[in-house]
């Protein structure tokens, strides 16, 4: 993939070129390139894959994806002003 230009809740600001994933100039020149260079190392294309499931595998805990998403609603709701906060996280400062 090319370099990620947003981050969303995949966390792409975590992920390492090279390690988990093959980074691809943004034209897509290389491609091919790349394509070759990996058929040819096979064991580094297998290492990256391996580390890019380790990644995800944070979020396939469904009950923890959960938790996380309503606190993230909550705070959302209460900094933006439409509603008080739920509790669910400790107040700014501590």
């Amino acid at each position: 993939m090319t370099q990620p230009t947003r981050e969303t809740w995949f966390q792409e600001g975590e992920l390492i070129p090279g390690r988990h994933y093959v980074r691809l100039r943004d034209d897509y020149q290389d491609l091919e390139e790349k394509i070759d260079y990996y058929r040819r190392h096979p064991a580094e294309a297998k290492e990256m894959v391996r580390n890019a499931n380790l990644h995800t595998a944070q979020f396939r805990d469904e009950e923890r994806e959960a938790l996380v998403s309503l606190y993230v609603l909550d705070k959302y709701f209460f900094l933006s002003g439409q509603s008080p906060t739920l509790g669910l996280y400790p107040p700014r400062g501590m």
